[in-house]
């Protein structure tokens, strides 16, 4: 992950994702938005980025190993999959424990915590594996459209010296 900000925005797109699915299911539910609630999306984003770490650096882990990218894949969601499940559902729980407090500012902050946490685990899970295959690809191909034009260009160098 180091020096790459595709892989960076790897992590942060789906977060992102989850951010708006959690906003949308509290106006759809009738949570209010308050400032408080929607000043936690800075703490769904602290705590749901463990999952897209991990899940990207498991990743480039199995791909170092020579292995295709559907392989090296599935050996990522299979090996850390449960890891990042029982943790994003430790967290779910501890929050959701606040939706029976008897203060509706705790009701709502833990709501909001829960199912920010809860989207954020889905998208880790289901957008982020996606996310990868995309951005090795354009990698890929950026850098393969990259040395056509540095090709191109000493073709034209080399016709141009005769």
């Amino acid at each position: 992950m180091e020096g790459s900000y595709t892989q960076g925005l790897l992590v942060f797109a789906p977060l992102s994702l989850g951010l708006i699915w959690t906003m949308g299911t509290l106006g759809w539910l009738g949570i209010p938005l308050s400032v408080a609630t929607v000043g936690l999306s800075s703490m769904i984003l602290g705590l749901g980025v463990e999952y897209g770490v991990f899940m990207l650096t498991r990743y480039n882990e199995e791909r170092a190993k020579k292995n295709n990218q559907l392989d090296s894949l599935r050996t990522t969601v299979r090996g850390i999959g449960s890891a990042i499940i029982g943790s994003g559902l430790t967290v779910i729980v501890g929050f959701g424990v606040l939706a029976f407090a008897t203060v509706p500012m705790i009701q709502h902050l833990g709501e909001t915590l829960a199912l920010g946490i809860a989207f954020c685990l889905l998208a880790a899970l289901i957008v982020n594996p996606v996310f990868i295959l995309l951005e090795e690809d354009y990698v890929y191909w950026n850098a393969h459209r990259k040395l056509e034009k540095l090709a191109a260009r000493k073709e034209e160098h080399i016709l141009r010296g005769r």
